[in-house]
């Protein structure tokens, strides 16, 4: 659907882009090892967009560009989502 990726500000997830090419890395190889298991469990990441940035009448900001992450909307096709968020480390 038009709504399967999100883009998550890269300004605010600085921290998260190293993880997320490390597990889309890992997604490649046929060996991930103790990880294999549990990579079907986390968002679908698509890689880093670069893109313009536009006002409120959306024309663009010659300035400007934004950096996202480009990840699975977790509500795509889902009338209610119910999430566990575990954290670890």
């Amino acid at each position: 659907s038009t709504d399967h990726y999100i883009g998550k500000d890269l300004s605010h997830a600085r921290d998260e882009l190293t993880f997320y090419e490390q597990v889309l890395q890992l997604s490649a190889k046929r060996d991930c090892g103790g990880l294999g298991k549990m990579l079907p469990f986390m968002f679908e990441y698509a890689g880093l967009l670069t893109c313009p940035v536009r006002d409120a009448g959306g024309g663009i900001v010659e300035e400007g560009t934004l950096d996202l992450l480009v990840m699975r909307n977790l509500h795509d096709g889902c009338a209610r989502l119910r999430m566990l968020d575990i954290k670890i480390g």
